[in-house]
């Protein structure tokens, strides 16, 4: 987190303080891959996307949210076997206005690891894991009543006992009813999340006819698509001219986001 009147590096009710918010790929890299994969030998890089940009997210009042999604491909050796992972995350941010704060947090995190050439083998098995994550509602109500409870504990140098939190939380429906709201639109972020990492698995992207705004999902490394609405037939291709010469009525289909 951000929070301009603490030290860098100094905590901050558990979290850690630094003077600047790193991009998706970054937070994924030195602060996920550094701390779980240390062990491993010959760790390397070998590709990082952007999987959606920074956007907009639900955040309490008088607060704003955006967030950005990213994947980061690794091979590496563990134990004298070869093994390549993807790491998909979000990097979230809650900006306080009032005390000059960042709140940021690296969230949607999934790894999938396999012996390195089989992730293709196991793209269905991933895309179940992926799906199969649910929030607890009730939890979920609880430990942002118990943030905000603590954040305004910290501010205020207020004593308070859990007790009072207690009673304060059950005459609180008001608060409760922001609570599901914010968990609502954070499933409906969460689904446009997991279908940005459906199609990264299944390397396909979306493009959209111009015209009439219909959707499809084609394979992912071409800067041009093209589409015969007469033979329903699709071309895909790095060149700008390729059906130049070609039969038919051709309309270049525009890359969705």
């Amino acid at each position: 987190m951000m929070f301009n009147m603490y030290y860098n590096r100094s905590h901050y009710l558990g979290c850690t303080v630094v003077k600047e918010m790193p991009s998706a790929v970054n937070a994924i890299s030195n602060y996920v891959i550094a701390k779980y994969r240390a062990n491993v030998q010959n760790l390397k890089v070998v590709e990082t996307k952007i999987l959606s940009p920074e956007e907009n997210m639900p955040a309490p009042p008088g607060m704003s949210g955006h967030g950005a999604t990213a994947l980061v491909r690794l091979e590496y050796e563990l134990n004298g076997k070869a093994y390549e992972e993807n790491f998909y995350g979000r990097r979230s941010a809650i900006e306080d206005p009032q005390n000059l704060a960042i709140m940021w947090f690296i969230s949607d995190c999934y790894a999938f690891r396999t012996p390195k050439g089989k992730v293709a083998d196991n793209l269905d098995l991933f895309q179940t894991m992926v799906h199969s994550f649910e929030i607890n509602k009730v939890w979920y109500d609880v430990f942002l009543k118990i943030s905000e409870y603590m954040t305004k504990a910290e501010k205020a140098s207020i004593d308070a006992t859990m007790e009072q939190f207690r009673i304060r939380v059950a005459a609180d429906a008001h608060i409760s009813a922001i609570h599901r709201q914010m968990y609502e639109d954070n499933q409906k972020a969460q689904e446009r999340i997991n279908e940005k990492f459906d199609d990264n698995i299944r390397g396909v992207e979306p493009y959209s006819d111009p015209s009439t705004g219909e959707k499809v999902k084609l394979p992912i490394g071409h800067d041009h698509v093209f589409y015969n609405g007469a033979s329903g037939t699709y071309l895909l291709s790095d060149d700008a001219n390729a059906t130049k010469n070609l039969k038919g009525n051709w309309t270049e289909w525009n890359r969705s986001h």
